[in-house]
């Protein structure tokens, strides 16, 4: 379930760049259970399709290390973040990405001084599950194009990346954690008669197709 205009916890984490944007959604999973998948290095929960390749400058999760996402098994179509801010809260877990570099066609851009971020939030909710806030703070995105191509408007703008990853986000994250074995937990039993569910963690087909489906050019965003 999407929810704009989420600023509780992004005052700490102004955007600096004209272009940015934030939004959010909630998980019915255990926050603790989807930041340790955020901070899978190597299979990223929300960005982790057949297409991507990781590699990290060194195990374990601390400021300053580099990972690196190639695309399509092209080593020469990669992103080189740097992880700058890490702060383990067990209410609101946070982890911040600074892009060093990136050569893939269509991809974040800075204004010259700051380079883009990409922040991740989860925050856990009183009656269970957890809310999840993606920051993105660029100056422009843009799209490595022929010249003919170049006379175009360009086919992807902040507003409708956001609408894309506002779409497709909350079903990745949610068929993420359930590819990953989790359960999702049962809703709270209120006296008033609130009814107890619980979903069972196998994948059908339907889903796992759902999950390669998500695996679109634009996923290279959720990897930033």
């Amino acid at each position: 379930m999407a929810n704009q205009g989420y600023r509780r916890l992004d005052e700490n984490f102004p955007r600096r760049l004209e272009a940015g944007f934030d939004f959010s959604f909630t998980l019915a999973y255990k926050a603790d259970d989807v930041f340790k998948e955020v901070t899978n290095l190597t299979r990223p929960l929300g960005a982790d399709g057949p297409s991507l390749q990781y590699t990290v400058s060194e195990p374990g999760v601390k400021v300053g290390i580099i990972r690196k996402v190639s695309f399509n098994g092209d080593p020469s179509s990669y992103t080189q973040s740097k992880l700058v801010n890490l702060d383990l809260d067990p209410n609101a877990s946070m982890i911040q990405w600074e892009q060093l570099e990136s050569t893939v066609e269509l991809g974040l851009a800075g204004d010259g001084n700051r380079n883009p971020t990409f922040t991740i939030i989860v925050k856990a909710q009183s009656l269970g599950g957890c809310e999840v806030t993606l920051i993105y703070d660029f100056a422009k995105i843009y799209e490595r194009r022929s010249c003919l191509e170049s006379c175009m408007p360009p086919k992807t703008t902040p507003q409708s990346l956001k609408e894309h990853l506002n779409k497709t986000a909350p079903q990745a994250w949610q068929l993420g954690m359930k590819s990953r074995g989790y359960a999702e937990p049962s809703p709270p039993d209120f006296a008033a008669g609130g009814v107890k569910k619980l979903h069972s963690a196998t994948m059908d087909a339907a889903e796992e197709a759902a999950i390669k489906n998500l695996s679109t050019p634009r996923q290279v965003f959720r990897a930033a």
